[in-house]
C-alpha cells in the first residue's frame, strides 16, 4: 500500500476482452476487489489509457479499505499482490483479500 496505487496487469486487462473503461467494485463482507468493465457513463469509470497496464491512485480507497475489515492487517510499508480469477462473460476480474502477504 505503499504508493496507494492499484496496478491492474496486461494480461488481466486482455483477459476482459481490453477495456476502455473500468470501474473499482469492493465487498467488504466477502473481502473482495473486483475490477469490473464498464462504458464511460458509469461516474466511477475510469479511462483505461494504456492496453500495457493501467495503474489507479487513490487515497480515498485505501482509507475506506482500512476502515473496513478487509484493510485489517494491510501495512503502509508494503507491496501486494493479489491473486484473482475473471470471468470473461461479464468482463469481471475478482480478487480476494483475505489471504495476502506483504
Amino acid at each position: 500500500m505503499k504508493k496507494r496505487r492499484i496496478r491492474i496487469h496486461k494480461q488481466t486487462l486482455k483477459m476482459m476482452n481490453n477495456p476502455e473503461y473500468i470501474y473499482i467494485w469492493v465487498n467488504p463482507e466477502d473481502l473482495v476487489v473486483a475490477i469490473c468493465s464498464c462504458d464511460g457513463s458509469n461516474k466511477d469509470a475510469v479511462k483505461v489509457k494504456d492496453k500495457r497496464e493501467c495503474e489507479i491512485y487513490s487515497t480515498t480507497l485505501f482509507e475506506e479499505l482500512k476502515r473496513t475489515n478487509m484493510g485489517a492487517g494491510l501495512s503502509e510499508n508494503c507491496t501486494y499482490r493479489f491473486a484473482g480469477s475473471v470471468n470473461k462473460g461479464n468482463k469481471v476480474a475478482t480478487f480476494r483479500i483475505d489471504n495476502i502477504n506483504c
